[in-house]
C-alpha cells in the first residue's frame, strides 16, 4: 500500500517542469520484509510470554 501511495503521489506532483521518479531497489524490499518479520515475531513473543504468565484459574473466574 506504501508504494502504490508513492506512485499517486508523484502522479499528483508530475508536471512538465517537475517530476518525480519512482526507482525502489530489491534491498528497499528485502528490508521490509525482514523487519515486517522481526516485528511480527517479537510481538509474537511478548504476546506469547503474557499468556504464559497468567493464571489461568483467575482468568476463568466469573467477576460480578
Amino acid at each position: 500500500m506504501g508504494y502504490w501511495l508513492g506512485v499517486w503521489l508523484t502522479i499528483l506532483y508530475d508536471t512538465e517542469l517537475f517530476r518525480i521518479p519512482v526507482v525502489t531497489t530489491p534491498t528497499v524490499w528485502i528490508s521490509t520484509v525482514v523487519c515486517s518479520i522481526l516485528f511480527t515475531l517479537s510481538a509474537h513473543a511478548l504476546v506469547q510470554w503474557s499468556i504464559y504468565r497468567m493464571d489461568w484459574l483467575d482468568a476463568l473466574k466469573v467477576r460480578e
